[in-house]
């Protein structure tokens, strides 16, 4: 059924097979019509109620076996409890911590279930391919339809005048994130489990399938124009193109119908791409002039007033409010934890994510360099289009790799580990 698969997927998934795959396609499922009760974060704030005690009892353990991973998240929830005692914005507060925390808990789920599942790594390959159809599925139905969810519709009364100088409703898709850019790096994380099921499942049906997600991904983000994740899904050919190395043919394949997209986009939307293009470069004459280098630079200045200590939890939007910048997010994974969290945790994520990086790509197991070559070339990309970064899809990203890096790690060295069902 699946053709040749690389690492331990035996016998027939189970409970903790299927966890893994709810809990990662459960991100689709946001917006108003839930509220504050996601499922993403009632599903990490059930499971907290187990794994608390559980990590406590067993800490030595984790720190010896999860280093990095482990310190990271009690310096992190150890933070977010302590600033209560200097927030003023504390409803945003209230919501950015306790979402924080079933986040942090999801993550903890998905590396748990990673060492009891029967197929671990194709269990997170899967939910993310499934997750990947849902999401391009609700895209298709927004830029076919001009309807949108009520979480992403804000933008659906923008106007763009086209070169003909007509008036016109922009065509775009937001799914349930709040904007077409935040849809975007979802669509941007995918591609690399795209490119791990291509490397997992030889068989020409299911790259052919691979491919066929690779061009629905690139049409939307067309669309969308984000010029972020274009820059991203151009750099993306590097670690695609290197998986596809040994096979020849579905090499060339991937080339002609990439040309045969871009043809296709050009001949059919070439006014409208040329007139966001212009429009975009248009609006930005210089770093001085672009809304990201003043974001940034009032963030740092933020950052600087509060000594690098960090303004504490959900304290973003206050505090760029308080600096009258008329855009109140950072649009900057590190600039926005580096304002929040401070200097600590940050530098201590960032080293984190360079140490990740170096391991997995002076590894010999080729699924973990695939891993290491997105990481190092598409995912620097992602941390500067989005407004807000503490949202579920990132610490989703992380758990599924960490989780496929600690499972790949201890099979490979033999090693027994905390979660092993032989404890």
């Amino acid at each position: 059924m699946y053709g040749t698969c690389v690492g331990i997927n035996s016998g027939k998934r189970n409970i903790y097979d299927y966890l893994i795959i709810i809990t990662i396609a459960s991100v689709i499922f946001a917006g108003e019509t839930f509220g504050v009760f996601t499922p993403i974060r009632l599903i990490g704030f059930v499971f907290s109620l187990y794994f608390i005690p559980v990590l406590i009892k067993n800490v030595n353990v984790l720190l010896r076996q999860y280093r990095n991973l482990f310190i990271f998240i009690a310096l992190f929830i150890f933070y977010s409890l302590l600033s209560v005692l200097w927030i003023v914005d504390m409803k945003q507060y209230f919501i950015d911590a306790l979402s924080a925390y079933c986040y942090i808990f999801d993550l903890v789920l998905i590396l748990y279930c990673s060492r009891y599942a029967r197929k671990p790594l194709d269990s997170i390959i899967l939910a993310w391919i499934i997750f990947a159809l849902l999401n391009l599925s609700c895209s298709f139905w927004e830029i076919t339809t001009g309807n949108h969810f009520s979480s992403g519709s804000f933008q659906a009364e923008e106007m763009m005048k086209s070169v003909a100088g007509i008036y016109t409703f922009r065509v775009y898709s937001a799914v349930t994130y709040g904007n077409y850019n935040s849809l975007s790096i979802v669509l941007c994380l995918i591609l690399l489990f795209i490119l791990l099921y291509i490397y997992q499942r030889r068989s020409f049906a299911s790259q052919l399938f691979a491919i066929a997600l690779i061009l629905c991904i690139s049409f939307v983000l067309f669309v969308n124009t984000s010029r972020g994740s274009l820059v991203c899904l151009l750099l993306f050919m590097i670690p695609l193109f290197y998986v596809l190395k040994r096979n020849r043919k579905m090499k060339y394949l991937m080339l002609i119908f990439l040309l045969a997209l871009i043809y296709y986009l050009w001949n059919e939307y070439s006014d409208y791409l040329l007139f966001l293009i212009d429009r975009k470069v248009e609006a930005r004459s210089g770093a001085s002039g672009d809304p990201r280098w003043i974001l940034w630079k009032g963030g740092f200045d933020i950052a600087e007033n509060w000594l690098f200590f960090g303004s504490g939890a959900g304290s973003m939007i206050y505090e760029y409010t308080r600096a009258n910048i008329f855009i109140r997010y950072a649009h900057n994974l590190f600039l926005q934890m580096l304002i929040e969290y401070g200097l600590v945790i940050t530098t201590f994520f960032a080293v984190s994510c360079i140490l990740l990086i170096y391991e997995t790509l002076r590894s010999s197991d080729m699924i973990l360099k695939i891993i290491g070559l997105y990481l190092l070339i598409c995912w620097p990309v992602l941390t500067i289009i989005d407004e807000n970064y503490m949202k579920p899809i990132h610490w989703i990203f992380f758990a599924s790799i960490y989780s496929i890096y600690y499972n790949r790690k201890s099979i490979y060295n033999g090693q027994a580990t905390f979660f092993s069902p032989s404890k």
